[in-house]
């Protein structure tokens, strides 16, 4: 029976990375990302929720701010191999240089797990000494230590599912981090809420993310180790590491100013309003995410085919692939942002609680910005996939700037509506500078009416 269900297993996995025409990888790959997506958001918003209800605003506060610091230690702990390995493993893999490609894997991994134990220590040693200053000082009991675990399980995660998307197992790439983490989750923090209800805090919500982290860790290595081709198990590595960290500086500056845009209204509302906003906003900001769905959808699932069609020059192509996400990642957008626009505060007020009810403004702020964000369509995901990630780099870290200084003026004085308004304008600003360089740099149509033929 047991060598019966491996069989099931094993064969699945081999019929799921069988090489297929772009057509064909875009619809598996598309309406697998989309499942999977959902699945994501529905167990991402229901422990949201969960949470939310059992620690109340000011508790949820001190979680989303520990969230928040693991997403910005993330960026010197992967150094920017996730956006490296998507790009340069489609590039080797198309052109049969299979001695770099495993060169790049193993290098891949040494570098991650070097760069998040050096962060780990560094963070824990400052902390130590008592550095203090790194917290809000509303922030009392911060569970530091379980903070701190989260990196580099989540930096390896990352890793391996890079590695799979560029080898076009766009679905199988998902599962740990799409599936397996939140869904543990979710079912952990159920299953604790029900033991011992009165006795739950972020803490115990942290601890919960790790086990469940630490399970899609182990999921993720046994699937990559199936997909992974016999020819980068065997053929001898050949390693280009100045090359490869010329590439890696741009995209690690890259990932970085975009966590901390994406981080930085959080932190600002943790160290200058209070954990309740810091608790309220990050509701808002869920509600914001389920609007974006489908470009992180578009971006999963064809970043390694729009590297394959720019360096085949294959424009024509590359033109109908972009004008087509932009467009499926508006149509996805636009029904989810009017529902939370129009009777926003009723939802808040319904799934999470009267408390909540103050997060509408901030939703609707965020739900406009993303629709526009949406609209644009892949721009970031093109340009970096073409070689020009510095221009990427360029525009969010202005759009970066625009949001921390923004975001100290406003916080003060209108809480986390400054924060919305601040982050909403870094999102406008980004997408209207990437749109003009797409034109310009590579002659594409970036947004949703952009040319089909």
């Amino acid at each position: 029976m047991r060598q019966s269900v491996r069989s099931s297993v094993l064969g699945f996995l081999a019929m799921s990375s069988r090489p297929e025409g772009l057509r064909s990888q875009l619809v598996r790959g598309g309406l697998g990302s989309v499942v999977l997506k959902l699945t994501y958001l529905a167990f991402s918003f229901g422990t949201s929720v969960l949470l939310a209800r059992i620690l109340g605003p000011s508790s949820f506060g001190v979680y989303a701010y520990a969230m928040a610091l693991v997403g910005l230690l993330l960026v010197p702990a992967q150094v920017g191999t996730p956006l490296l390995l998507v790009k340069e493993v489609a590039r080797l893999e198309s052109a049969g240089r299979f001695g770099e490609l495993r060169g790049l894997l193993r290098s891949g991994m040494q570098a991650v797990i070097l760069a998040s134990s050096v962060v780990v220590i560094v963070i824990a040693t400052i902390m130590a000494m008592g550095a203090s200053v790194i917290l809000p000082v509303t922030l009392e009991e911060f569970p530091l230590l379980h903070t701190l675990a989260l990196v580099p399980i989540l930096a390896l995660i990352s890793y391996w599912a890079a590695a799979m998307r560029g080898l076009r197992r766009v679905v199988l790439a998902q599962l740990p981090e799409q599936l397996v983490r939140p869904g543990l989750f979710f079912t952990f923090v159920g299953v604790l809420m029900w033991v011992e209800p009165t006795h739950f805090s972020a803490s115990k919500a942290l601890a919960l993310s790790i086990a469940a982290s630490m399970t899609a860790g182990l999921v993720a290595i046994a699937i990559f180790r199936i997909v992974l081709p016999a020819y980068a198990r065997w053929t001898p590595p050949i390693y280009n590491r100045r090359r490869w960290t010329f590439e890696a500086w741009p995209l690690t500056l890259l990932a970085g100013v975009q966590v901390i845009n994406s981080q930085v209204d959080m932190l600002l509302l943790g160290a200058l309003a209070d954990s309740e906003s810091a608790g309220s906003y990050r509701v808002a900001v869920q509600g914001s995410l389920l609007v974006a769905f489908g470009l992180d959808i578009a971006n999963m699932a064809i970043a390694p085919h729009l590297s394959r069609l720019y360096h085949a020059k294959e424009f024509g192509r590359l033109q109908r692939l972009t004008t087509m996400a932009a467009r499926f990642t508006l149509s996805a957008a636009l029904p989810v942002a009017l529902v939370f626009i129009l009777f926003g505060r009723d939802i808040l007020g319904l799934v999470f609680g009267d408390p909540y009810r103050v997060a509408y403004v901030p939703l609707a702020i965020l739900c406009i910005a993303q629709l526009i964000n949406a609209g644009a369509g892949s721009v970031g995901t093109l340009l970096n996939m073409s070689g020009y990630a510095r221009e990427t780099v360029r525009a969010v870290s202005f759009a970066t700037a625009i949001n921390f200084f923004l975001g100290l003026v406003l916080i003060p004085r209108i809480g986390a509506e400054g924060a919305a308004v601040a982050t909403a304008s870094s999102v406008v600003f980004w997408n209207i500078y990437l749109l003009r360089k797409v034109r310009f740099q590579l002659n594409i149509y970036g947004s949703f009416v952009g040319k089909m033929n």
